[in-house]
């Protein structure tokens, strides 16, 4: 009975979505709209709130609304290219709003994390992404590494031999998807994407070991070899969808 009764709620979970983003959809359209007739390009406009956007078009106060959609943009470029530390405190945080650098942990020791997804050990070549429009690099069989995931990269995962992100945990985007999709994957490993480069190849461990190996001049740069053995004891199985 509550079996079934989660499957249900489940599919009206996922229909509410589906209506939510209509909705969404409609409201962009009308905030670009409102945009261009101020003068501003997509990026400018997303960086203004809805009413200042909604005052700006009718109350002819363009300069001040564009003014400080510049000034927004700049100050979201200047944190984009900031390197942040894997984890922040609250305290973190408010000395890098003052403009004073929050340094990143120095790597040391063996690359390390929680490994989430999959079974067996993998070796693969590796392939470092910093952003989802750079997916079409990916090779098939390839190792992706990546300082986390979302949604937009959904479509690498079916490409992947395996995930190695810097940040997340059980329940973050690339745990959930790997387990769907049965794809070894090991999370939150500091210094992964500053460590590895692409071409290198390494072994993802049952223990959440990243291990980087001697190159392999006769493996194809596209493979991945999977060692099936028994997930080790504690370790969480693969999380079938309903």
């Amino acid at each position: 009975m509550f079996l079934e009764r989660a499957r249900r709620l489940q599919a009206l979970k996922e229909e509410a979505k589906h209506l939510a983003l209509h909705e969404v959809a409609l409201l962009r359209r009308i905030a670009l709209e409102l945009g261009r007739r101020l003068g501003l390009d997509s990026e400018r406009t997303f960086g203004l709130e809805p009413r200042e956007l909604a005052v700006a078009a009718t109350a002819g106060a363009a300069s001040d609304v564009v003014a400080r959609a510049e000034a927004r943009l700049e100050a979201r470029r200047d944190w984009a290219s900031r390197p942040l530390p894997t984890a922040w405190s609250a305290a973190d945080l408010e000395r890098r709003w003052d403009g004073v650098e929050v340094p990143r942990a120095p790597l040391v020791g063996e690359l390390r994390g929680l490994r989430v997804a999959g079974t067996g050990e993998v070796t693969g070549t590796v392939r470092v992404l910093r952003s989802p429009e750079e997916i079409a690099q990916l090779e098939p069989g390839e190792v992706l590494v990546a300082r986390f995931t979302d949604p937009a990269w959904t479509p690498a995962f079916p490409r992947t031999a395996g995930i190695v992100t810097e940040v997340g945990g059980w329940l973050s985007h690339a745990a959930i998807l790997a387990r769907e999709l049965g794809l070894p994957a090991i999370v939150g490993v500091p210094g992964a994407t500053r460590t590895l480069r692409t071409g290198d190849r390494v072994r993802l461990s049952t223990s959440g070991l990243v291990s980087k190996l001697p190159p392999a001049d006769a493996a194809p740069a596209a493979t991945a070899e999977v060692t099936q053995s028994e997930p080790e004891a504690g370790s969480i199985p693969a999380i079938e969808t309903l």
